[in-house]
């Protein structure tokens, strides 16, 4: 009787801390429930299938492809040919992609798996995420966000995502990628939301317009470089990796070329301001292409102080960056003095 009033006292506790924020585990537990039935050859009932899907954070998942309503029965599929022993012969024949990929590692490390979701319900991971994602700002950035839902979910995409006052976190990638007991995706995610959406102009003028995607690109390697600067530097990759290392190498390897690249489209238009821009080439990965090695440089030579003091400014972060790359001992490509004073010019059309 003790231990049940103790339970009740921790659970009102718990309900009354966590008013403003809450970890959801159904979807990653549902999909371990349903993968149990898969494992004895049976089918769940279609009601079970579409009580899964229909899940909060399932929904934000599918919202996410182009087909969400149809990807579902993709998903489905790929399931039942991983988990059921009359279907999994068929692996054989099947190209492996990305998310068949992910279904395979959460077949074949369950148990770490639900480790790393046990950590994740005793509580307390999100100070520590809050706690991550402060380093990375300024102190009237270092707010709560009212409400904030973080949903855990199965392998049902690869990325893990911000969106207004919820994330979604691929319970698989945290544990697969990251220390044990950590929680650096999650605090990346955060780090969106607390910095604050872009800045958004409902009427333009015709030079704003000419120019607004400079201050897209600029936002975008801003927002993914300083957030990458928080779990990609602890990001754990086997040597036998075949998928996930050849990526990231090669994401830091085409950043140089492709401010390069940038340098010499900003020159053009500087030159000729009548020709559209086609600045949305020259980055990848949403703005982690080259952000991240963009804001690894900026922090290595002292630099990530003045760019906090400056991170509501996209147009800051290019101009802090090279002058970091030019005292970098690995000399990374850098922007040219014309590139850059078009640059400035650009960036009084966007008080």
């Amino acid at each position: 009787m003790k231990h049940r009033f103790l339970c009740l006292f921790i659970s009102s506790l718990l309900a009354s801390t966590t008013a403003l924020a809450q970890v959801n585990t159904t979807s990653i537990e549902s999909y371990f429930e349903i993968v149990e039935t898969l494992k004895q050859d049976k089918d769940p009932a279609p009601q079970v299938w579409q009580a899964f899907f229909e899940q909060t954070g399932n929904q934000l998942v599918l919202k996410g492809y182009r087909r969400g309503e149809s990807f579902r029965d993709t998903l489905k599929s790929l399931i039942q040919l991983v988990y059921m022993p009359s279907k999994r012969g068929q692996l054989q024949n099947t190209q492996v992609n990305f998310i068949l990929e992910n279904i395979l590692y959460t077949h074949d490390h369950e148990a770490a798996i639900k480790e790393h979701l046990a950590f994740v319900k005793e509580g307390g991971l999100l100070d520590s995420m809050y706690g991550l994602a402060y380093r990375y700002l300024p102190a009237d950035r270092q707010k709560k966000v009212k409400n904030l839902v973080v949903y855990y979910i199965g392998p049902l995409a690869l990325d893990s995502r911000a969106l207004n006052d919820t994330l979604y976190i691929n319970t698989t990638m945290e544990a697969r990628f990251f220390p044990k007991r950590t929680v650096y995706i999650g605090a990346h995610e955060l780090h969106h939301i607390l910095l604050g959406s872009e800045t958004s102009y409902k009427s333009m003028t015709a030079d704003q317009a000419r120019y607004a995607g400079i201050t897209i690109v600029a936002n975008s390697l801003l927002r993914e470089g300083v957030a990458d600067l928080i779990d990609k530097k602890h990001f754990q990759l086997s040597a036998n990796d075949t998928i996930y290392r050849p990526l990231m190498e090669k994401s830091l390897q085409e950043s140089d070329s492709m401010i390069v690249k940038l340098n010499t489209e900003l020159e053009r238009l500087a030159t000729a301001p009548n020709k559209p821009a086609q600045l949305r080439s020259f980055m990848s990965r949403g703005g982690h292409t080259p952000g991240q090695h963009m804001a690894l440089v900026i922090e290595r030579n002292g630099y990530l102080p003045e760019l906090l003091n400056n991170i509501r400014n996209p147009f800051a972060f290019l101009y802090i960056y090279n002058k970091a790359a030019q005292i970098d001992a690995q000399k990374p490509a850098r922007f040219s003095p014309a590139a850059i004073a078009f640059l400035q010019r650009v960036e009084k059309l966007f008080p």
